[in-house]
């Protein structure tokens, strides 16, 4: 009875404590923790498949673990000693080593929980046949909600969500596979629940988090404690759209050096020195960093001298801020390396390595040949080979 007194005293001090340190926590279980003298032993069944191999101990009625006088458990194989032999493992460290022994030397198959586990996750995927005609695997139950779900929130969850499908490059409709949605229910059902069911929510949650950050950026850029230094490039999609976009780097109030996406944008018209200037004032209007310009990091095309006295001039009217071009315009030294390198290997380039600039005019005749199918690909490969002239057809 003493025992019990104790016991139950020892719970309650324990549950009046809203934190133990490691010290605290060993002495608060020892406490817990009956002694031999006072309370019986009372041993977990095994469960495991293996004990159904073991020798049972003499002075036993079921397997179980033989312990010696160290405190050592050790499985006894009973199908060695029905053949004279005698094998026995220690069992501290786990079955894997008993499971191997009976499989190699018994040819005893034992289903460990991997293997349960794996056969369960086959039995629900189904086999290739199903999988190869894509057959849809969502699942017809739910799990019951849990303190997992209580623990995650919708909207923490859904920017993380964002943030994966910008740095992995991923279409919106990502979000609708139904293997993902497979994979995320498998970990956490109720994570399922909270995220996007379409590409145009999670079109719209980008938009958010962009519109909702840029006041955060722009009041970092304005407080930086250096320039802000700009790096713009151009670049033609896939789908033939000509765009700009640049990157900032300056240093924070906190003393960091910061990298920064701030803007990709449709370039209209030709990729001219005047219409790239024209999309970075308006960076630079929208930010109010006029007076914190710094460095352009750039390619070594013509048109990006034609961009920095865009901007040089801009500055100085609008702003009365006085810009020198010159020394703030950096050229790539990758870029340089590169054609430096190209020179000395090739020399003068042969016409070969030119770059591709449409098809030529046999090309053109070859296609006429085919009649009002080969004219129409004449007029559409005319009009996608520049974002220029498709952004006029689409005009019109």
């Amino acid at each position: 009875m003493s025992s019990i007194l104790d016991f139950s005293e020892t719970a309650s001090a324990i549950g009046s404590v809203s934190h133990l340190d490691d010290s605290e926590l060993t002495v608060a279980t020892r406490a817990l923790t009956p002694s031999s003298s006072s309370t019986p032993s009372i041993c977990r069944p095994n469960t495991s498949p293996v004990w159904e191999y073991c020798r049972i101990e003499e002075g036993k009625s079921t397997p179980a673990a033989w312990v010696d006088s160290n405190g050592t458990k050790w499985w006894h194989c009973q199908p060695c000693f029905d053949k004279k032999r005698e094998k026995k493992y220690n069992y501290s460290g786990g079955s894997s080593t008993i499971v191997n022994h009976l499989r190699k030397q018994h040819n005893i198959l034992i289903s460990g929980r991997q293997e349960i586990r794996r056969e369960v996750t086959q039995n629900r995927l189904g086999d290739i046949t199903a999988f190869l005609a894509n057959e849809t695997l969502y699942s017809t139950k739910k799990r019951k909600a849990t303190a997992e779900a209580d623990a995650l929130d919708q909207a923490t969850l859904r920017e993380l969500y964002c943030r994966y499908t910008v740095a992995c490059s991923l279409p919106f409709a990502h979000v609708e596979q139904p293997a993902f949605r497979d994979f995320i229910r498998y970990i956490c059902p109720a994570a399922d629940d909270f995220l996007p069911r379409s590409g145009d929510t999670v079109k719209n949650d980008l938009q958010w988090g962009y519109d909702n950050k840029k006041e955060f950026v722009k009041r970092a850029l304005q407080n930086a404690l250096s320039s802000i230094h700009i790096v713009p490039d151009n670049w033609t999609s896939p789908n033939c759209l000509g765009v700009i976009g640049f990157t900032v780097q300056f240093v924070t109030e906190d003393h960091g050096l910061q990298s920064l996406v701030v803007r990709i944008k449709e370039l209209e018209g030709q990729h001219s020195g005047e219409n790239m200037a024209e999309a970075i004032m308006e960076f630079i209007r929208e930010y109010g960093i006029a007076s914190k310009v710094g460095y352009f990091m750039m390619d070594n095309a013509t048109n990006m001298n034609t961009m920095i006295d865009k901007v040089s001039d801009d500055l100085e009217h609008e702003f009365d801020v006085f810009y020198d071009p010159l020394p703030h315009r950096l050229r790539c030294f990758g870029h340089i390396i590169n054609l430096a390198v190209m020179e000395f290997l090739i020399g003068k380039r042969p016409p070969t390595t030119d770059s591709y600039r449409g098809p030529s005019d046999e090309e053109v005749e070859q296609w006429r040949k085919r009649g009002a199918i080969g004219k129409l690909h004449n007029i559409v490969v005319y009009i996608m080979w520049t974002p220029q002239r498709l952004q006029t057809f689409t005009g019109l």
